[in-house]
């Protein structure tokens, strides 16, 4: 769910569970530099189960590669939105 959305400001917050493996806070802050917007985004997991724990790390493992893929995709939306009528 997304509990916080607020452009003016540049954060947004999301949360997610999976049923009795883990739960997920998203943070991502949004600075403009230059043309360009800054993304950084912050995963916050914690597993539910003992059992869960190697998928919270892996998935930790993910985060690192995804980081400037997230980036570039905000940053193609956002120029899209200031670009289109």
């Amino acid at each position: 769910m997304n509990t916080e959305f607020d452009l003016r400001s540049g954060h947004v917050l999301y949360a997610y569970v999976i049923p009795e493996m883990l739960v997920t806070v998203i943070t991502i802050k949004l600075t403009a530099r230059g043309s360009d917007t800054y993304v950084e985004v912050e995963n916050d997991r914690t597993a539910l189960n003992s059992q869960a724990n190697a998928h919270v790390e892996e998935m930790a493992k993910q985060d690192h590669v995804a980081g400037p893929e997230w980036e570039k995709q905000i940053n193609d939306y956002l120029k899209q939105r200031t670009t289109t009528p």
